[in-house]
């Protein structure tokens, strides 16, 4: 696999939470994972872990609120997390000129602090890192969606469960107010995360950039951290598998997993080689052997 690595030119990264659970983030499912620590911060909320991320959270005031607080409180973690050995070794795919793209599910942004270019702006195809589910950097509007940086004055209003009015729809309703049109609805921002069964529309550029991908022939598929259990994601997987297998480069053309728990039935066919383990402990291996 490190032979691997070493004579691929074109590689994609498909990455989980399991490669930030060294710096302190912990990831979604396990015993310890976010999921938990939801409902034993949260015990009379109903629903499950999980329901806490779906979109119809931010329906519910109380939920609301919750929600609010614990991503604020997990920003915390994430703005005092330095990146994993993981992080790093992506970071040196890409000074080899090896990097195709990383595409993440993540969204503590340790890309970055890693040195990795990642940019909001998903038409700059500059960018090494594509957030799926956008990141914990960035607050939006609920009604006009337009994004702000997420200040520290946000910050603590969501770590009150309160979530602070939209400054561009606020100027636009003091407009109204002037020339006495009728006035219009005034958001509120919010993590811009994208929860489950929420429609984002940054998915049409990630899309593009997804197909743009595909099209540069990649000749290495390396899955980290993961357990693959997002729809969306297991798409992208599988159709960056079948570029690869179908890649010229004969001393490459392979996926890999590397994560604690083996992949499903659905998954034999498609992944040819599975280490089962930390993500730190291979990255360290093949960085020793390159």
């Amino acid at each position: 696999l490190s032979l691997m690595v070493q004579h691929s030119k074109k590689i994609v990264v498909a990455s989980g939470a399991g490669i930030s659970c060294s710096s302190g983030i912990p990831d979604f499912r396990s015993e310890n994972g976010i999921f938990s620590q939801v409902k034993q911060l949260f015990p009379n909320l109903p629903g499950t872990g999980r329901s806490f991320f779906d979109a119809t959270v931010l329906q519910d005031q109380g939920m609301k609120s919750a929600f609010y607080r614990f991503m604020a409180t997990l920003k915390r973690a994430v703005d005092a997390a330095p990146p994993s050995p993981t992080h790093e070794f992506i970071k040196t795919l890409d000074d080899g000129g090896k990097l195709l793209r990383c595409y993440t599910q993540n969204i503590d942004g340790l890309e970055k602090k890693a040195g990795l270019s990642m940019s909001d702006d998903l038409q700059d195809d500059a960018s090494r890192v594509v957030q799926l589910h956008a990141g914990l950097h960035t607050v939006r509007c609920t009604v006009c969606c337009t994004r702000y940086e997420w200040t520290a004055e946000y910050q603590t209003l969501f770590l009150e469960g309160q979530a602070p009015d939209c400054p561009d729809c606020l100027s636009r309703a003091a407009g109204r107010g002037v020339d006495t049109r009728r006035p219009i609805t005034v958001g509120s921002l919010r993590p811009a995360v994208v929860l489950y069964n929420e429609d984002t529309s940054s998915a049409d550029e990630i899309g593009r950039i997804w197909a743009k991908d595909m099209k540069k022939q990649p000749d290495l598929l390396i899955i980290m951290g993961t357990s693959m259990k997002v729809e969306a994601f297991n798409r992208l997987v599988k159709d960056f598998a079948k570029a690869v297998h179908a890649s010229p480069n004969k001393r490459a053309g392979k996926v890999i997993l590397i994560n604690k728990t083996p992949p499903k039935g659905q998954w034999h066919s498609i992944i040819d080689y599975h280490v089962l383990g930390e993500t730190d402990d291979w990255v360290k291996r093949v960085s020793a052997d390159w």
